[in-house]
């Protein structure tokens, strides 16, 4: 027969396993991703970097049109599928030319005006699309910044088009 200590260390245990599980579940959020971008912080002559966008997709949420706004030499656009992805080398130059960098995106519940933008990891990043559907929760990365965690991601209701597009060496 087992200890009184045994058995309340091992009531315990399943207790916090299973608050653990419910509470990614309710953590979770779903939504229309309006917005992807990417910055990039400017070495300055000063410990502070000053950061600047490198690009920038949005749309999807109100009507079916994006805005995008790239630098084609740090992320792919492909035109046809209204998608902005980027590549290992993409994110090798990143890495080399800036001091850092940040990939984020944001998803919009149904019914609200706005979401949390948060940062993403390049896959999660590449996986979603502007105007179609993610659920997603939060997460603190090693670094301390807020994460999104990809957990399922869903077609757009209805093509997107293009009503803007610039491209330059730094899209603002």
């Amino acid at each position: 027969m087992p200890s009184r200590r045994s058995y309340l260390a091992g009531l315990a245990t399943a207790g916090v396993v299973g608050l653990v599980g419910c509470a990614d579940e309710s953590d979770r959020t779903t939504g229309t991703v309006f917005r992807k971008s990417v910055r990039a912080a400017v070495p300055s002559g000063q410990e502070d970097s000053n950061w600047t966008g490198i690009a920038s997709m949005s749309g999807g949420v109100h009507d079916q049109t994006a805005l995008i706004e790239y630098d084609p030499m740090y992320v792919t656009v492909d035109i046809d599928a209204v998608e902005m992805t980027l590549t290992d080398e993409q994110q090798d130059l990143l890495d080399r030319n800036f001091r850092d960098f940040e990939l984020s995106f944001t998803v919009v519940p149904d019914g609200a005006d706005g979401g949390p933008v948060r940062q993403a990891r390049r896959p999660d990043f590449n996986e979603v699309h502007v105007g179609g559907e993610a659920t997603v929760s939060a997460f603190t990365g090693d670094d301390g910044a807020y994460y999104h965690r990809l957990h399922e991601t869903g077609p757009r209701s209805a093509e997107l088009s293009i009503s803007q597009l610039r491209t330059d060496e730094a899209a603002q």
